[in-house]
């Protein structure tokens, strides 16, 4: 499922500080767990000035060429970017207009971490196509890729960061956008407002090792 969390609010304020986050994750469940959403006034309030205030489209990772990346082949990563409350895909950009004035929210960049001894993290732009049917050689130089060194059947072993009881056999990677805030008159040149803020979710990310003696691995581009 995917689980929608508030952090870091300040409750000395009317809504919540301006450090407050949004934590995204997509988790695991046990069939029959109770995944409704009870709501209080006071978790109302917050999720009401946290909806008011930025409704960036959440992105959600994808790998190709395989839908499950295998170990020392290319995993290039893209993603669908989903409203958090309609569902409805879009692309990494939010504009909203107002009284003569346009706000626009663009992702900038995208960091990828595996939370992986021997992984690094990778830093990608959002704008960066996956060539589908391509070979590796053939891909854009700046896509979004990992060589994953070995599979997450040991990901707990070699983990810079805790794993939750729930996620099993897998990376739970972390996902990190960058989104630059720009205003100004429709029509107009944008003035950059700020510095942005930072978008943090954690992603849960299977890598399996193929062994067949038999045969070669058999993948599809």
């Amino acid at each position: 499922m995917l689980m929608t969390c508030l952090d870091n609010i300040d409750f000395d304020t009317y809504n919540g500080g301006p450090d407050r986050t949004i934590d995204i994750s997509i988790v695991f469940v046990e069939n029959g767990t109770d995944i409704d959403y009870h709501e209080n006034e006071i978790s109302n309030f917050l999720w009401n000035q946290f909806d008011r205030d930025t409704q960036m489209p959440v992105p959600i990772m994808r790998t190709r060429p395989n839908t499950t990346p295998l170990v020392g082949i290319p995993t290039y990563f893209t993603f669908n970017w989903i409203d958090p409350l309609t569902k409805q895909a879009y692309g990494p950009v939010r504009q909203i207009t107002e009284g003569g004035v346009v706000m626009r929210a663009r992702a900038t960049k995208i960091v990828i971490d595996p939370n992986q001894q021997g992984v690094d993290a990778v830093t990608c732009d959002p704008s960066t196509p996956y060539l589908e049917g391509r070979q590796p050689k053939d891909q854009p130089s700046n896509a979004c890729s990992i060589v994953f060194p070995r599979s997450s059947a040991s990901a707990r072993k070699f983990a810079t960061k805790p794993i939750p009881d729930n996620v099993k056999d897998a990376f739970y990677a972390d996902v990190r956008v960058t989104w630059e805030v720009t205003y100004g008159e429709p029509g107009g040149a944008m003035r950059q407002l700020g510095n942005g803020f930072t978008m943090r979710m954690r992603q849960v990310l299977p890598v399996q090792e193929v062994q067949a003696p038999n045969q070669p691995p058999a993948v599809i581009y």
